[in-house]
């Protein structure tokens, strides 16, 4: 894949259109420091743009906002650019989407499992307590317990 400048001098050949953005970078010497503060995008987003990990850049509308601010800011041709970015994105972005999906929603399963299972172990331990508790209970009014002696005037002593 090649790609002309507005000035017209072509880019080598790249894999990717990030791979075409960071060549062009690299051309004009700016660090990806550089270029995220002039765009005010976070510098792990400028790598993701350029290792053409479109599924991290929250969906496509954020995607290709991010590109084409890039692309404006390197001086590239938008039209060529967008239009590659397109065939990319479609190819590349539903396979790893799905991927991410299908590990979110298993791990999602496995943090409700742990705190189904923490939660009941707690009510378990209450309800066991609570038990414990009444024994004690019960066992210390057994020891005051009220007796009456047959043969005595007096009819109540505590032991």
């Amino acid at each position: 894949m090649s790609n002309t400048n507005d000035d017209g001098t072509e880019l080598k050949l790249a894999e990717s259109v990030g791979e075409i953005l960071r060549l062009k970078r690299e051309e004009k010497k700016l660090s990806i420091a550089e270029v995220s503060s002039q765009l005010r995008l976070l510098s792990e987003n400028i790598q993701h743009i350029e290792k053409g990990e479109w599924h991290a850049l929250h969906g496509r509308p954020y995607a290709r906002g991010y590109f084409i601010s890039y692309v404006k800011l390197l001086g590239l041709n938008e039209e060529e650019m967008l239009t590659e970015f397109n065939a990319e994105y479609t190819e590349n972005s539903y396979n790893k989407a799905s991927l991410k999906v299908q590990n979110v929603s298993s791990t999602d399963y496995f943090k409700w499992g742990r705190l189904f299972f923490s939660l009941a172990l707690i009510v378990l331990v209450w309800f066991a307590y609570q038990a414990y508790q009444d024994d004690l209970s019960i066992q210390t009014l057994s020891g005051d317990v009220i007796t009456a002696e047959p043969n005595s005037e007096e009819a109540l002593t505590f032991e």
